[in-house]
């Protein structure tokens, strides 16, 4: 910033919002000048009549003048001063328009790769987002034969579980996650002042219209991809934004998972690892 943009600051800055109170105190001592200039020269002229009031308006006016010039400058300074708060907010609702022009092109973008899904199970065909059921499925019955040789730890078995399936799916489901994460990633470090009208914090309310495109069965596969080893860089967006606020418990079948649901918001507070 160059130093007349700092005195400008330094002169008529403040929180935006408070120009209308600037300007009127800007105004009240403008005529408070020329107020009190009048009745002084009133109360002169009454009381000694023209001929002391004859130089005493010389010495108003050689008095005023600068004051005048001065109360000029102060409002073109004034005025700079508001083109560029207008400017900054033009800026900050371009920025605005531009992020949620790509970030609503990328949900556009994540549901044509969810439509484009097309799997085939034990000679059941599915598309779309009807494979995300299929997809749990297949981990829960990973899952009953992992449990079996893991001495009843839930973490391993899911775990052991997910591997598995991943090794399968991963084709199918790598895509996908990969576009998810970048998704979130694209918002949460994304600068977002609150605008006018904003009632609640830009990011939050973006990652709530993403959360709203996940169907339910794609919250449980978040759910186990969380817990499965392969969400080290996702899960931290996971808890801090709520990711699984509207998952269906009743969907995952996996019982004693479920509990594991509570360790996403302490896992929320880690710090992100860069994705390789």
């Amino acid at each position: 910033m160059r130093w007349g943009e700092k005195v400008i600051d330094a002169l008529l800055g403040g929180p935006v919002g408070n120009e209308k109170n600037k300007l009127g105190w800007f105004l009240t001592f403008a005529m408070s000048v020329f107020i009190v200039a009048f009745i002084a020269l009133a109360l002169v002229w009454w009381k000694d009549g023209q001929q002391t009031a004859g130089p005493l308006g010389d010495f108003f006016g050689g008095m005023l003048n600068p004051i005048l010039s001065f109360l000029a400058f102060a409002g073109v300074l004034y005025s700079i001063h508001l083109q560029r708060l207008d400017l900054r907010e033009t800026q900050k609702e371009a920025a605005r328009q531009q992020f949620e022009s790509t970030f609503f092109q990328m949900l556009a973008q994540m549901n044509r790769i969810v439509e484009a899904m097309d799997i085939k199970s034990l000679a059941v065909a599915y598309s779309g987002r009807d494979c995300f059921a299929a997809f749990a499925d297949e981990i829960e019955r990973q899952y009953a034969e992992a449990a079996k040789s893991c001495g009843g730890s839930v973490q391993r078995a899911l775990a052991t579980a997910y591997h598995l399936f991943w090794r399968q799916r991963r084709q199918d489901l790598g895509h996908y996650f990969r576009f998810l994460y970048n998704c979130v990633r694209y918002v949460d470090e994304a600068d977002l002042p609150k605008l006018p009208g904003d009632l609640a914090e830009p990011k939050t309310k973006y990652m709530r219209i993403l959360r709203s495109q996940l169907s339910d069965y794609e919250l449980v596969l978040v759910f186990y991809n969380a817990h499965g080893g392969h969400g080290a860089n996702f899960n931290p967006y996971v808890g801090r934004y709520n990711l699984l606020d509207n998952l269906q418990s009743e969907l995952v079948r996996i019982v004693d998972a479920i509990e594991l649901r509570e360790g996403l918001g302490r896992i929320g507070n880690l710090p992100v690892r860069e994705a390789v």
